[in-house]
């Protein structure tokens, strides 16, 4: 019999991308940080952590947007 599992881990990329910066990359779990890829008007947001979405960033958004509502966004 076969078995499927599905896994959803939709801050993994976060993860991963700190883990692999290593100590060198330590972000307060309050500092709104994003991870982007490029679309088209310019780089478009691909994972928020918590903090970024408290305050409005959303997956999708431009970058540029998302820095005109949260002051100190890191990318």
């Amino acid at each position: 019999m076969r078995r499927i599992v599905s896994v959803w881990l939709p801050r993994w990329p976060i993860l991963r991308f700190l883990t692999a910066q290593g100590s060198s990359a330590a972000i307060a779990p309050d500092q709104p940080f994003v991870l982007t890829i490029d679309g088209s008007g310019g780089p478009r947001i691909a994972v928020t952590n918590p903090a970024a979405e408290h305050y409005g960033s959303f997956i999708g958004q431009t970058l540029s947007d998302a820095r005109a509502k949260v002051g100190g966004l890191l990318q």
